[in-house]
């Protein structure tokens, strides 16, 4: 199988940190340094340093910066030359391989990045100077943190821009949620690595739900309805989405610029036991993160779970599809399998391909410990190897789920796999009708809201209270000492937008409005609230259409202002605790 080239971009604010005429300095690991090398790919700038290592052999690294900051470090090697070619630079790591010609008299390197499918990106890389800067080298050797190193944007006040927009016939028929447990609602809306996925619950599938649904996966699976309406057969419908996904997604955990953070990403924690942990994301987040990777982005179940929501909305029935969560080494890592106009699909991270294609090249056998997709989670513990995944191609009159059930003994029918009345949406707009006016009482449906970040919702002041639960607001919380302080740094630091296009109906989470250091009003204010919390005191959100504010004692704050203000000067359209 051919492997795909990624393509890694880089700002201009890098140079900001060059300094021409620094003294030679060694590299970790080398012994001399070639040069440092700027250069552009497809308009954008990326920077190399190469180390030579021995007479022909050369190392380095490629580092790429946004807004001034490093948001991204790769090893470099088997970098030789040949004359004045330059045969390979290939990061094995993230498979980069870059091929051209170095000019020794000019002193750049021009040729290509090239792609598997046959798209070719032109490469200029121009010499800097024989020694790259101590300043560049120290970037590089820097750990990334979020927000604290991000250089703050000037803010932007919103005027007249509609904050909080609810339809009346939903508001009035929201479901009663009584059947909901705190536990699961403040699950799914933090959705950390260990709590969304003990199988057999609800949490699972819900956030699946929530998935199907955000705006994000429509737009992809109209993307690839649209790149494959040409082709006459499952195989090339296939390879053009395989190529959507590998120049379009990122795995977090294999980008060095996390390596530092709990769970390698920027949501990182660490759980009472001191280990890290990390979020599984929504596909609005996921394409948020690029302001990190310049693609969307998320661990194993991240992407799995994005694109088999992605199929769902190509017509793939639920049980057509099932993710096994399988034992690798000390850790669980998740996949996919889907059946796609009669084929069978193999989903792993940003692979998608025919699975016959692929059937000596996986691994023999996997210990598999759970399965789950949109409509049911299930605790498993049994062995699929090669010949069981040869007689799911061969069944293929049967629905994938059933298929896989049959195989190993499963119970097709418990408490544990929880059918809802449908497992298949004709459309995103099907499933919304469904989670918000015909399934009523439906517990993964009403779970699933909480899970999309809805305020359509009987208990809203869970997304306040949620955000107590995690570590990037409780850090923050610790540098203020009274009211004022917090809303001058949101005033200072936040910029206004939120990450989901419904914005008017849902609401971003504390660390999300942290990490991504972007948030509507209401969004700031639900920061602002659970900051105070975390400070002692006891706030009240009031969200209006336009504003939002926070009440402290009978002293209100305006969001907008980031000040105190005599009261809130339109009528509230809700207000939680």
């Amino acid at each position: 199988m051919k492997k795909l080239i990624k393509m890694i971009s880089v700002y201009a604010a890098a140079l900001l940190i060059l300094a021409p005429g620094c003294t030679k300095k060694t590299y970790p690991g080398h012994d001399n340094i070639a040069g440092c090398w700027r250069g552009t790919v497809s308009g954008q700038e990326i920077v190399f340093v190469i180390d030579k290592k021995g007479a022909n052999s050369y190392t380095g690294v490629v580092a790429t910066f946004k807004n001034g900051v490093k948001t991204s470090e790769t090893a470099l090697h088997n970098t030789t030359f040949s004359g004045t070619t330059l045969h390979t630079v290939t990061n094995k790591e993230r498979n980069i391989c870059y091929t051209g010609i170095l000019d020794t008299n000019k002193q750049v390197i021009t040729g290509n990045l090239v792609y598997a499918g046959g798209k070719n990106l032109p490469l200029n890389c121009v010499l800097l100077q024989t020694a790259p800067a101590k300043k560049v080298l120290k970037s590089i050797s820097k750990p990334l943190h979020p927000y604290r190193h991000r250089s703050p944007q000037t803010p932007v006040i919103a005027e007249d821009i509609i904050e909080v927009s609810l339809q009346t016939n939903i508001v009035k028929n929201l479901s009663d949620e009584e059947k909901l447990t705190e536990k699961d609602i403040i699950t799914v809306i933090n959705r950390w690595q260990g709590t969304i996925l003990p199988h057999g619950s609800q949490t699972g599938p819900a956030l699946m739900t929530a998935c199907a649904l955000d705006p994000a996966i429509e737009a992809v699976s109209t993307q690839w309805k649209n790149d494959i309406n040409e082709c006459t057969n499952t195989a090339d419908k296939v390879k053009k989405i395989g190529m959507w996904a590998y120049e379009n997604l990122a795995y977090t955990q294999g980008d060095k610029q996390f390596a530092s953070l709990p769970g390698r990403d920027p949501w990182g924690v660490t759980d009472t036991a001191g280990n890290p942990t990390f979020k599984k994301l929504l596909p609005s987040e996921m394409k948020a993160m690029s302001i990190f990777t310049g693609k969307i982005s998320g661990k194993c179940l991240t992407l799995v779970n994005f694109i088999t929501s992605c199929f769902l909305n190509l017509g793939v029935p639920a049980d057509d599809i099932i993710v096994l969560v399988v034992k690798q080494g000390g850790a669980r890592h998740a996949m996919a399998l889907v059946r796609y106009e009669e084929e069978i699909l193999f989903v792993n991270l940003m692979f998608i391909d025919l699975l016959k294609n692929h059937i000596d090249d996986i691994s023999k056998s996997y210990q598999v410990l759970g399965v789950y997709n949109h409509t049911f989670s299930l605790d498993t513990d049994f062995i699929l190897e090669t010949s069981h995944l040869q007689k799911i191609m061969e069944n293929s009159d049967t629905p994938l789920v059933q298929r896989v059930f049959r195989m190993f003994s499963l119970p097709e029918h418990t408490e544990q796999r929880h059918y809802t009345q449908k497992t298949h949406w004709a459309s995103r707009k099907d499933l919304w009708s469904q989670i918000f006016f015909t399934s009523h009482g439906d517990y993964r449906f009403d779970l699933a809201k909480y899970a999309y970040q809805s305020l359509y919702v009987q208990h809203p002041g869970l997304y306040l209270n949620a955000g107590l639960k995690t570590s990037h607001v409780k850090d923050l919380a610790g540098e203020f000492k009274k009211p004022e302080d917090v809303f001058r740094w949101i005033k200072g630091n936040i910029r206004y937008g939120s990450i989901f296009p419904d914005a008017e109906s849902r609401i971003m989470t504390a660390d999300q409005v942290l990490v991504f250091m972007r948030g509507g009003y209401k969004d700031q204010a639900i920061l602002a609230g659970t900051l105070l919390k975390h400070m002692g005191y006891n706030p009240s959100v009031h969200m209006g259409e336009y504003n939002s504010w926070i009440e402290l004692d009978n002293t209100f704050y305006d969001v907008k202002l980031g000040k105190k203000s005599a009261k809130h000067s339109e009528n509230i359209v809700m207000e939680i605790q």
